[in-house]
């Protein structure tokens, strides 16, 4: 661990660590819901599985990232802090 310091990222690479970031916490909260939509289901007859794989996929794609959006106020400052965080952080050279 101290072989790691913090140094000003370049544009490009703040922008894909940001991006980076959006996308793990859009999974994480898609994820969060299908755990909760798979705890909470109470139905008398069986569910098929491809009904399950849809929810996953649409649940992954689509309800994690408008979870993060429908929080924005709390989300954005996340996303962006911790993004710049992990694009600021290199190891330095073996000497």
């Amino acid at each position: 661990m101290n072989n790691l310091r913090f140094t000003r990222p370049s544009v490009g690479r703040a922008i894909g660590f940001i991006a980076a970031t959006v996308v793990v916490l859009g999974v994480l909260a898609g994820l969060v819901l299908f755990a909760n939509a798979i705890a909470t289901h109470h139905d008398s007859h069986p569910t098929a599985t491809g009904d399950y794989v849809r929810l996953f996929i649409l649940d992954v794609t689509f309800w994690g990232p408008m979870a993060l959006l429908a929080i924005w106020q709390i989300t954005l400052p996340l996303i962006l802090v911790s993004g710049l965080a992990a694009a600021s952080l290199h190891r330095k050279p073996a000497s």
